[in-house]
């Protein structure tokens, strides 16, 4: 991507996957993958040994309660969890959203959960989100006075959108309540949007 090279822009993707699957999927040293809701950046801190009990009891615990509801299933990230939801059915999916902070009750010290429109996310307390990210990224001495323009599709990327309030905040996909200021409908708007900027820029 040309956009990726021009000097007067950073691109970086903030997920809730791994750095490493990040990189390995978009393969350009350009572009800045930050993992785990941006935690994984160049080297984080090892995460506290209490949190990280804490995963492997919470997944013990969702696993005895998700026996009941075969379609939805626990991706084991090693620093996270991810319930997924996606094949669930629509009372099913609101049944386990309610009930899981209840059952990681125990474990609030050490975890947090990040609500996602297909999985729940659970992860250590000391990663606090893409919101956290976005400002700890635009407070760097490169970025502060850069205009932030912000593209997501997803629940957890309700902080980020307000973390940008004084630039541009996209959400992609159908509309809802939301932080962000402007709408795109699919990935195939936001390519169009990119190519418009690359060419502004150029």
């Amino acid at each position: 991507m040309r956009l990726a090279k021009n000097p007067r822009v950073t691109l970086a993707i903030i997920s809730g996957r791994r750095r490493t699957e990040l990189q390995r999927y978009i393969g350009m040293r350009k572009i800045h993958c930050l993992g785990l809701y941006g935690w994984e950046r160049n080297a984080p801190p090892p995460l506290p040994r209490p949190a990280l009990k804490a995963l492997r009891l919470a997944r013990i615990a969702l696993e005895e309660h998700l026996s009941d509801y075969p379609k939805i299933w626990i991706e084991n990230k090693i620093l996270s969890l991810s319930v997924h939801l996606l094949a669930a059915s629509r009372d099913d999916e609101r049944e386990v959203r309610r009930q899981v902070r209840s059952w990681l009750l125990p474990f609030r010290q050490d975890l947090r959960c990040f609500e996602n429109l297909r999985d729940v996310d659970i992860l250590p307390r000391s990663i606090a989100g893409k919101g956290d990210t976005v400002l700890h990224v635009l407070a760097t001495q490169k970025l502060r006075r850069a205009l932030p323009i912000y593209f997501g599709d997803d629940l957890s990327d309700e902080p980020a959108f307000a973390a940008v309030r004084g630039g541009i905040s996209v959400l992609v996909g159908a509309p809802r309540v939301t932080n962000a200021k402007f709408l795109l409908h699919d990935p195939a708007e936001v390519a169009v949007a990119l190519s418009k900027l690359e060419a502004a820029l150029a």
